[in-house]
């Protein structure tokens, strides 16, 4: 066997895609001709079959499906290689972020360390987050990084910790401190489970042997402020914003439960000259109690 092309496999996965050859080719603006051709090379490459024609259509066969999830590795690399080539030309910061007021402070400080750049910034879910971080389509963000995720470099940034909402007329109300124990039983409004700050919660329900009545799931915090006020629940957040809020009792949790915050970035060696700037201000200026060895005051991107 002397080699596949990427081209080859490219072809190979617009006609798979397309369920058609002639569809392919209009996709990727090749002749059918073209498509083809390579197609057929590419069969007498891997001599076999990975195309099969049907009355439904062009099916993709057992080995030509096989060929394709081992390229997945070349899409992503050549899909990595692509934002990193338009990189060189870009002055432009790419910040993605979960909800959090250390956003506003990381993007000041970036605007005064990194003269001559735009900065671009919008807010994601976590799983947002982390998928354009996965493909290059952000330099950094901001998120909760699970422990066992591997291939991103990580700095915890904060800890928020987690409270408790009641209404003024509910039992806990003249008290500030509650332990979690104490939510045995009780029915608790909290986000969905799709929620990073969620998951981690329930961690800490298992980790202290807490069973919990009830579960109101909802997206919206200020959703949850109403429903506790309504006393539909104990409302169970992260701390990031507001220390009290209007018609609601505040309740800290005597243990320490509490949610980290990460700025993220892909590994050194994968980074461009204007995330490692952005990444060394992160450690600098933001990481508690550790200071990161930054080349002068400012980064000056002509």
């Amino acid at each position: 066997m002397s080699s596949i092309t990427v081209t080859q496999l490219k072809y190979l996965k617009a006609v798979a895609e397309s369920g058609g050859f002639l569809k392919a080719a209009e996709r990727i603006n090749v002749s059918q001709p073209a498509l083809t051709r390579q197609i057929q090379a590419l069969e007498a490459e891997c001599q076999t079959r990975l195309l099969r024609r049907t009355t439904r259509g062009v099916l993709v066969t057992e080995e030509g499906q096989a060929l394709l999830d081992a390229a997945q590795a070349v899409f992503d690399s050549l899909h990595y290689a692509q934002n990193v080539a338009k990189s060189f030309a870009r002055k432009t910061l790419r910040v993605r972020s979960v909800s959090t007021p250390k956003l506003a402070e990381y993007v000041r400080l970036c605007r005064d360390k990194l003269e001559r750049l735009e900065i671009d910034v919008s807010i994601a879910t976590y799983d947002q987050v982390l998928a354009s971080l996965s493909v290059g389509e952000c330099d950094v963000g901001f998120l909760t990084m699970p422990e066992q995720e591997a291939g991103f470099h990580a700095i915890e940034i904060c800890r928020y910790p987690f409270c408790a909402y009641v209404p003024p007329d509910h039992i806990w109300a003249q008290r500030k401190v509650i332990s979690i124990s104490e939510l045995t039983g009780q029915q608790i409004i909290v986000s969905p489970r799709s929620r990073r700050s969620r998951q981690v919660f329930d961690d800490y329900l298992q980790d202290f042997g807490v069973q919990v009545g009830a579960r109101l799931e909802l997206g919206s915090t200020e959703t949850i402020w109403n429903l506790a006020q309504e006393g539909m629940g104990i409302g169970v957040l992260s701390c990031t914003g507001a220390a009290t809020v209007e018609s609601l009792v505040r309740l800290d949790f005597s243990e320490n439960i509490t949610i980290p915050l990460h700025l993220v970035a892909l590994p050194k060696e994968k980074r461009s000259r204007i995330t490692n700037a952005a990444v060394a201000i992160g450690e600098r200026y933001l990481q508690p109690n550790q200071v990161s060895q930054v080349v002068g005051n400012r980064t000056n991107f002509p």
